[in-house]
């Protein structure tokens, strides 16, 4: 498993506990809660300044960190 950076450390102090977290390479990022009878409508946010974005039905944290997103 990855380092957490500094900056990720901030983050997830700033939020507590957060269910999921995704590594992403985009400023814009979509969530749709996951596939099945557990998911969301598929809604787009932009990361803040701070380089992050928290999904607003599901709570998963969008953290840009290109070197750890997938492919």
């Amino acid at each position: 498993m990855a380092e957490i950076t500094a900056n990720e450390e901030k983050i997830l102090a700033k939020l507590g506990d957060v269910p999921e977290i995704t590594y992403v390479k985009e400023a814009r990022v979509a969530c749709n809660g996951g596939d099945g009878p557990l998911g969301h409508p598929k809604v787009y946010y932009s990361l803040n300044d701070e380089g992050y974005a928290e999904c607003g039905y599901c709570d998963r944290v969008f953290i840009y960190a290109p070197e750890k997103a997938a492919s």
